[in-house]
């Protein structure tokens, strides 16, 4: 992401808030610093938006660790710098920085409530930031120098990648030599002296070893930070309970119970739908198979069954139209015989074929008695030759197969 949108966020709110627009890859191209976090926030997409903050407000501290977990120096940070620390420990926010190779870990502290205030505001404006960083990590730094910002009031002084401090220009001289002590073997050949607009406030008694090198600036304060600012060596405090993934984890979280039950849902209706799915799938081949039987016995000189219920149609049409050979014999015994039938009381139809001339008819009637009767009656009335092949009483019924044929024949 080339596009880099700076903003420089003061403490108070009524403070104006300037901001300005570069591109990484053309250094050069910078836009001039402009104002106000609404015409800000319409930069805002498609950067990556780095938000600095006063380094008045934040602590930078250091503690020697022997852990690598992250979880444990963070458990153990808070205790470490207790004393260094005005604020109660849960009332603060740890960022972690670097761990050099003697277990020394660099951390940034800030309260909370200063942190929640920041992002509320700019989320007002929809500006999410990507990096929230102390102006005191964005001077530029030089290996074996230190850079010191002094401005009307109070100046910033950066010790190293990732310490410093914002210090009152009123005890500059006096913190300064602190920390020239606390560093020995470590302090610097030459401390870089910026200033803008204002005679720098002078360092009086550092030791003599320490060179001064003074430069004034003619350039806003935040396109000086913002042209020393180096991702790779700030902290960015946007971790833990700010980071963005902790940040999209609470907006998720109150839905998680019900995206939970969606998902129930979905595999649960799937289930059934593929239960259906098998169940209909066997229902339909015991509809077809029980199609083809009916077809067979209908049409037992059927040899090869593709499709019954088409070749059944088929063979109705043909019927009705007179196409086929043997329809006018079967139409003849069926109108003969269909009405002696259809009179008979309690009497099931169970199959019927026909097949050369002969209409052979399975059947349910109540007792021999009527199947007698029925008998006489296609013989006496539809004047048809009746053959009973068989008889057999069973559950109260008689089931019987007639062979009907014209007299024709």
């Amino acid at each position: 992401m080339s596009k880099h949108l700076f903003i420089y966020l003061p403490f108070e709110e009524e403070a104006p808030v300037s901001w300005l627009v570069t591109d990484s890859s053309d250094p050069e191209n910078t836009e001039e610093i402009q104002e106000g976090l609404e015409q800000a926030s319409l930069q805002a997409a498609g950067a990556r938006t780095i938000v600095i903050i006063p380094g008045s407000m934040v602590f930078l501290g250091h503690a020697q660790i022997p852990s690598r977990n992250r979880q444990r120096i963070l458990s153990a940070l808070p205790f470490m710098l207790e004393d260094q620390l005005v604020s109660d420990i849960d009332q603060l926010h740890f960022a972690l920085g670097e761990r050099d190779d003697n277990g020394i870990v660099n951390t940034a502290v800030i309260e909370k409530k200063i942190m929640d205030t920041w992002l509320a505001r700019l989320r007002s404006f929809d500006i999410e930031p990507d990096i929230l960083v102390p102006d005191i990590l964005c001077l530029e730094q030089t290996p074996g120098h230190w850079a010191l910002f002094q401005d009307q009031n109070h100046s910033l002084l950066r010790t190293g990648a990732q310490s410093g401090a914002a210090i009152d220009n009123e005890n500059l001289t006096t913190i300064t030599e602190i920390f020239l002590e606390e560093a020995g073997e470590n302090a610097p050949d030459t401390i870089d002296c910026f200033y803008r607009e204002v005679q720098p406030a002078p360092l009086i008694g550092l030791d003599d070893t320490v060179e001064l090198s003074e430069q004034a600036i003619n350039e806003d304060p935040l396109s000086f930070l913002a042209r020393g600012y180096n991702e790779n060596t700030v902290i960015n405090l946007l971790q833990g309970a700010y980071s963005r993934r902790e940040q999209l984890g609470k907006l998720w979280r109150p839905w998680i119970p019900a995206l939970a039950l969606l998902t129930i849902l979905i595999i649960t209706n799937g289930g059934m739908t593929i239960a259906d799915y098998f169940q209909l799938s066997k229902t339909e081949t015991l509809l077809t198979k029980n199609i083809e039987k009916i077809y067979r016995d209908t049409f037992p000189d059927a040899r090869r069954v593709v499709n019954p219920k088409v070749q059944m149609q088929r063979h109705l049409t043909a019927l009705r139209s007179g196409d086929s050979g043997l329809n006018s014999d079967f139409l003849d015994i069926l109108k003969s015989g269909g009405k002696a039938i259809s009179n008979t009381k309690e009497l099931e139809l169970q199959r019927f074929s026909y097949r050369e001339g002969r209409l052979d008819i399975a059947l349910i009637i109540n007792d021999l008695q009527a199947l007698d009767q029925l008998k006489q009656r296609l013989i006496d009335d539809a004047r048809l030759k009746v053959e009973i092949q068989s008889a057999t009483a069973r559950n109260g019924k008689v089931e019987a197969r007639m062979q009907l044929r014209s007299t024709a024949l």
